[in-house]
């Protein structure tokens, strides 16, 4: 949200991405309560929705990519994480197959698609 926040400030239009809609609401409230004239658009999409036996498909991330991509994206930040995860030894095998879809397939997709774009 800081990040979003700051962009705002420095005169970029933003695009929320995050799971939480009511979340990305409030932080889209505090973006325009500060930067009225900024254009502050929402995209709700779970990175983590779907691990364990069926994580999310290249054909989801591509889709949300592409939802994206209607705007004019100029930056491309990521800050999507699982909180709480404990110490390594404690984690369950399923979490820490989620963390590296998250972190080594999901990221790295959606920059791809966005990124592309940009160019």
């Amino acid at each position: 949200a800081a990040m979003a926040r700051e962009v705002a400030r420095r005169g970029f239009n933003v695009i929320l991405v995050a799971r939480n809609s009511s979340k990305l609401e409030t932080i889209r409230d505090q973006i325009l309560s500060e930067c009225p004239k900024t254009q502050v658009d929402i995209v709700v999409f779970d990175m983590a929705s779907g691990f364990g036996d069926a994580p999310n498909t290249l054909k989801l991330i591509k889709e949300k990519c592409e939802e994206i991509n209607k705007r004019d994206v100029s930056l491309l930040t990521h800050f999507a994480g699982i909180t709480d995860v404990g110490g390594y030894f404690e984690l369950p095998p399923a979490l820490i197959r989620d963390l590296i879809e998250l972190k080594c397939v999901s990221y790295p997709l959606m920059t791809r698609y966005i990124g592309e774009k940009m160019l």
